[in-house]
């Protein structure tokens, strides 16, 4: 929200690329992105406008990353993985290919998420849960 009413009222903001970051020719990556050290991005995935893809996660061939969203150091999401905006996917938490995950999830640190999972409250544990609200 800070970023898009600054934008509104006149500043631009550039993306980041780590020299050591592995990102397909075959990715979209909107503007204000920043890619971190070590992490890749493959095919087909799109990454939305001032995203963080910290250092060493990975992002697989047809993810979605909804703008604003951070995925922490080490997250994997696998092959085809939807995630809404203004979402988090907590360091080392690893989310099954084909999952979709709406607006403004949290995932926690260290959960692996099997399926898809509506509505709000952060997703923890192994496999992960819904516990709590936001």
């Amino acid at each position: 929200a800070v970023q898009q009413r600054l934008e509104a009222a006149g500043f631009r903001f550039t993306g980041v690329r780590h020299p050591s970051a592995l990102v397909s020719p075959g990715a979209t990556i909107e503007p204000g992105v920043q890619l971190l050290a070590r992490c890749v991005v493959q095919t087909g995935a799109r990454i939305g406008a001032g995203t963080i893809i910290n250092a060493g996660a990975i992002i697989e061939h047809g993810c979605r990353v909804g703008a604003f969203s951070h995925c922490a150091t080490g997250a994997i999401l696998c092959g085809d993985v939807s995630v809404g905006a203004d979402s988090h996917i907590g360091a080392g938490a690893v989310i099954r290919q084909g999952v979709v995950l709406e607006d403004g999830v949290v995932v926690g640190a260290g959960a692996v998420v099997l399926g898809s999972e509506p509505g709000d409250g952060p997703l923890l544990g192994v496999p992960a849960r819904r516990r709590g609200a936001r």
